[in-house]
């Protein structure tokens, strides 16, 4: 019964390493992963880092299923506690998901924002440039 214990703590602190990397991430700000590519660079170390603890999760909640080992009342109260505090953890990081998910399209539609204004840019250029004359003389076949 130890070992389900131990891997619900593991589960429990690998949640708390994932909601620490979250709350870092909440305090970029758009604009900043927009302009800046060295900003842009950590937020996707983050991310990066997010998804190695989730695979870790996933993986600790198939042991803790291959486990299936019944409780006894003096663990049930440890375990009790540990589940309880999960719970808090997977509540608190759904409110930080929803703050990285807002903020990941917002810094989307700024780069939406900013890729339609270069495309135009480019086409104001095309339309004063032309192209650009050919060092060959032009032929004109008038028989057709």
């Amino acid at each position: 019964m130890t070992v389900l214990i131990d891997l619900y703590q593991q589960q429990l602190d690998l949640f708390k390493q994932l909601g620490k990397l979250s709350q870092s991430m909440t305090e970029f700000a758009p604009s900043q992963l927009v302009e800046d590519d060295a900003v842009g660079d950590a937020f996707l170390k983050l991310l990066d880092e997010r998804t190695v603890i989730m695979g870790e999760i996933d993986q600790l909640s198939e042991e803790i299923q291959a486990q299936g080992v019944p409780m006894t009342d003096g663990d049930d109260a440890e375990l009790g506690l540990i589940k309880r505090a999960l719970e808090l953890e997977i509540k608190s990081l759904q409110g930080q998901n929803a703050k990285v998910e807002s903020l990941i399209k917002r810094s989307l539609g700024q780069l939406r924002e900013e890729a339609k204004k270069l495309q135009s840019g480019k086409k104001s250029n095309r339309a004063y440039i032309g192209r650009l004359p050919t060092g060959e003389g032009a032929f004109i076949d008038k028989r057709r």
